[in-house]
């Protein structure tokens, strides 16, 4: 999409990435699949491993891809990408709530962020997983506990939910399904659910802006969130979340994003490695057809 010396400059970072040193601990781990969350020169690799099932898929998409770049563009020696089984080494902790089945629960971003640059819909990967129906559930899932706490939460309603990881009346915090939650709410939350539930989260967006725009509009949309039972409205937009809404409209309106992604091929490579492949089903999909 950009051209000439952004495009350069984001090829030449993704190249020099080193996923087999982020995979192996720097060599000491080296039948290790999953990847580290972190290194740093004090301590060496922190414990915590994108190793459970959350906004992961597409570091792993990119680790994947990197594999598909040429020897000759990427310099003396071909870059090495994470290897086909890293895609099935992370966890999938099954969640359930109202009779929908998801994964891991949790602050909904978890279910949008992968999904702004990939379309999932009518998909499963090699282990028979669709997470599409996966994040539609999560939304519903999110809007369904709201409800079912309206009467203790001024906030929560029909078409006022989305708990997220957000600002907060007490300091920020990873609110989500079943917990923590003190009544705050998140408009981008619902926002970014467009490709999953667009009328109920365009309904959520009018709702907010109608009931309390005066509060919460400001120079770059709404603002991170608020809670009416602490009579609390974030005077702060959070840039990440306020960009998550951004390709989620421009998702919903044209696609444009995914079609970019897709096109990529590095990205077209990932999207093999992970047994990503169309299905033919009824409207409700399962979250999981494991495979014979």
């Amino acid at each position: 999409y950009f051209k000439a010396d952004i495009q350069s400059a984001a090829n030449a970072i993704y190249r020099r990435m080193d996923w087999d040193w982020v995979r192996t601990n720097g060599g000491t781990k080296p039948e290790k699949l999953t990847v580290s969350h972190g290194w740093t020169p004090e301590n060496g690799f922190i414990p915590n491993e994108w190793g459970d099932y959350c906004e992961l898929m597409q570091l792993y998409f990119l680790g994947m891809g990197a594999s598909a770049i040429p020897a000759d563009e990427a310099g003396s020696k071909p870059v090495v990408g994470l290897p086909a089984g890293s895609w099935t080494a992370w966890k999938r902790q099954p969640y359930s709530y109202a009779g929908m089945d998801t994964l891991a629960g949790g602050p909904i971003f978890m279910h949008q962020m992968s999904h702004l640059y990939f379309n999932f819909k009518g998909q499963r990967d090699v282990l028979g997983y669709d997470y599409y129906a996966c994040s539609l559930n999560a939304t519903l899932i999110n809007r369904q506990f709201c409800i079912d706490h309206s009467a203790g939460r001024k906030s929560y309603g029909p078409d006022i939910w989305g708990l997220n990881a957000a600002d907060g009346p007490d300091g920020y915090s990873a609110y989500g399904v079943p917990s923590p939650e003190d009544g705050t709410v998140s408009p981008t939350g619902a926002l970014s659910s467009l490709q999953f539930t667009p009328e109920l989260s365009l309904r959520a967006a009018e709702t907010m802006y109608a009931k309390y725009g005066d509060r919460l509009w400001g120079k770059y949309g709404f603002a991170d969130s608020f809670n009416l039972d602490k009579d609390w409205y974030d005077p702060d937009v959070i840039g990440i979340d306020l960009g998550m809404v951004i390709l989620a409209i421009e998702n919903h309106r044209s696609g444009l994003i995914w079609k970019l992604m897709a096109s990529h091929p590095a990205m077209k490579f990932a999207w093999k490695a992970a047994g990503l492949h169309p299905t033919k089903e009824g409207k409700a999909r399962a979250l999981l057809i494991e495979r014979k």
